[in-house]
């Protein structure tokens, strides 16, 4: 993160480097949230595929190799069929292994902030990290976050596993 705190465009371009295609689903893709240079966070080399029901917001911000206007959740109900019906076993069991991959790494992440937490806990006053890991103890199960501090949580309440409805966080 820059100055800040913003998620600054050369780490997006990182985070993004080994990914071959972006499908963005009902979302203003890398708007206000990105900043500095290199100006384009989105790698040359990766495909923008841009599913939403306003056809503003497709290639809005960025040139869209494909941009499907439609419902979002019957248009990614529709993909998963049709990639279910085409995709060839080898991609299937390659994308499984990502998968996995990506989960272990975000398991490892979660492991590590909770140990931070841990070494926090007798820390006063009371650390941010550990505030938000005891905010994470009590939120009910389908609780809906609104909060304004988009640069200073950085997904906390996400990374220990608390927000698992996308509808129910507003930033």
């Amino acid at each position: 993160t820059g100055a800040s705190g913003f998620l600054g465009t050369a780490l997006v371009r990182q985070l993004l480097a080994d990914f071959d295609v972006i499908l963005a689903v009902g979302i203003n893709v890398l708007r206000l949230y990105i900043h500095r240079e290199p100006a384009r966070p989105i790698p040359e080399h990766i495909r923008l595929i841009h599913l939403d029901v306003d056809p503003w917001e497709i290639g809005k911000n960025y040139p869209v190799e494909v941009g499907l206007l439609g419902d979002p959740k019957a248009g990614l109900v529709e993909l998963s069929r049709r990639l279910a019906e085409i995709a060839p076993a080898e991609q299937v069991a390659a994308a499984r292994q990502r998968l996995e991959s990506y989960a272990a790494a975000r398991r490892a992440e979660q492991v590590a902030l909770l140990a931070e937490i841990k070494s926090q806990q007798a820390l006063r006053p009371l650390t941010p990290l550990t505030m938000m890991k005891a905010l994470a103890d009590v939120l009910p199960p389908h609780a809906s976050v609104v909060e304004s501090a988009i640069s200073t949580h950085h997904n906390l309440l996400e990374k220990l596993g608390v927000l698992k409805d996308p509808s129910g966080r507003f930033g």
